[in-house]
């Protein structure tokens, strides 16, 4: 099969296959000789910030030295950007060689009475391939959902684990509590792995430290307490750490949006364990955080144009409380282009919006899949919420050139909600400037 040829047979997984047991997956690293024992592995879960903490993880690790693999999901344009070799998303050759390997490996599976991978799994299986074929030192493994019964979890026993912020999200799946979502994601910890997490819900550090003394595990909490923010840029943030062997040290991130400091400092903590016998040096943890990069995060993908991939209610109030750092944003008129899929709770997050920044206009558009919420049905709820301008414009493409009309050249545009929405909008503005 050609590259465009194993992208749609990826895709179709979902049609013919379901969610499978780690059982099924670890066959699967067994067809393809996985050694755990050669690779050094940081386990990462958690709801808001996961991806970010890979991000700085892997840009970290490769400044060290190391030759490094990251495996995250979703991906915004291109399927390809869940698998990167030193913060390079793999090319087609080398993606499609692993996929066919995957494929041989799925009928021998299915002959054999195993099932056949799902979606995610078998995007993992790949992302393990190259890994081996590509003799990387360190792999950084996001969970897909949840953590307990994911993929990754098959992991036996990482060199440090990471849990981000958690709120509830897919709580179709993971449980409607607090709790029950923070049980799911500590699934991931391990015996004698050290755990770096955001500890400031009293919730979630509950149900972290008490899986921990079941499993004998060094926490190592992170708080708001641990950093301070000293200034925050058009396009960067300065900040200062106040716990650790950084104390006191001043680091800068390529982005302007509060929360990502919260997912630096994880990832700085998580570095500083996995090395605690020779101590990173001050500059290749900056080096690592300067030059990391992450799409769809609070950025500027065109001249006072923003995109966030804030997805559920945590996302939202975080991306109000980054917009409001924005020290321009007093002066300039501000229009939002918004769409959500059906699982989230929108009509708080339409809310939030509504309570927590003053917009100008809202552009409203459907994300190309069946889990979208209708713009019909979220204008009733902006409107609800007492939001008078609001437009439908279930293109994407058209209502994204609407959002640039009404920006002008003076105003701003926020491009936010589903990671879908997200893709399609970078997707867009790269062929723009192509």
């Amino acid at each position: 099969m050609t590259f465009e040829e194993a992208v749609n047979y990826i895709e179709s997984i979902p049609k013919f296959t379901k969610k499978t047991t780690l059982d099924n997956t670890r066959y699967l690293l067994k067809l393809l000789e996985f050694e755990e024992s050669q690779f050094q592995i940081f386990h990462v879960a958690g709801t808001n910030g996961k991806g970010s903490v890979c991000a700085y993880l892997s840009s970290i690790v490769k400044e060290t030295g190391k030759k490094v693999g990251l495996f995250t999901s979703p991906h915004l344009i291109d399927i390809k950007e869940r698998v990167r070799i030193d913060g390079e998303i793999v090319d087609e050759k080398l993606f499609t060689e692993a996929f066919h390997n995957i494929y041989d490996r799925s009928k021998q599976m299915v002959k054999e009475g195993y099932s056949h991978p799902a979606y995610f799994e078998f995007l993992f299986g790949i992302a393990i391939y190259i890994f081996i074929k590509e003799e990387v030192e360190v792999m950084i493994l996001e969970t897909g959902l949840g953590g307990r019964l994911d993929a990754t979890n098959v992991i036996k026993k990482p060199a440090v684990t990471v849990i981000t912020a958690i709120s509830l999200d897919h709580t179709e799946i993971l449980g409607d509590t607090i709790e029950q979502i923070s049980y799911e994601k500590a699934g991931i910890i391990k015996e004698n792995v050290p755990v770096i997490y955001w500890a400031e819900d009293k919730r979630v550090k509950e149900v972290i430290e008490k899986t921990a003394k079941e499993k004998q595990v060094l926490l190592y909490p992170i708080y708001k307490e641990n950093y301070k923010i000293l200034e925050i840029k058009n396009k960067s943030i300065d900040f200062c750490v106040l716990c650790g062997y950084y104390e006191n040290r001043i680091f800068s991130l390529p982005f302007c949006a509060k929360y990502q400091v919260a997912n630096a400092m994880l990832a700085i903590r998580a570095i500083d364990i996995w090395k605690k016998e020779e101590k990173i040096r001050y500059s290749v943890i900056q080096n690592g955080l300067e030059q990391v990069k992450w799409k769809g995060r609070m950025e500027e993908i065109l001249p006072n144009v923003y995109v966030d991939g804030a997805h559920n209610e945590a996302g939202i109030r975080a991306f109000i409380e980054a917009a409001a750092e924005m020290k321009e944003i007093e002066h300039k008129k501000k229009y939002l282009l918004f769409s959500v899929v059906k699982e989230k709770e929108y009509t708080n997050m339409v809310k939030l919006l509504c309570e927590g920044m003053k917009i100008d206009g809202v552009i409203l558009t459907e994300i190309d899949s069946g889990r979208k919420v209708s713009a019909e049905i979220l204008a009733q709820e902006f409107f609800k919420n007492g939001q008078k301008k609001v437009e439908i414009c279930k293109d994407e493409n058209a209502a994204f050139q609407k959002g640039i009309e009404y920006k002008g050249k003076e105003g701003m545009l926020f491009c936010v909600g589903s990671l879908y929405l997200v893709g399609s909008i970078e997707a867009i503005v790269t062929k723009l400037e192509n």
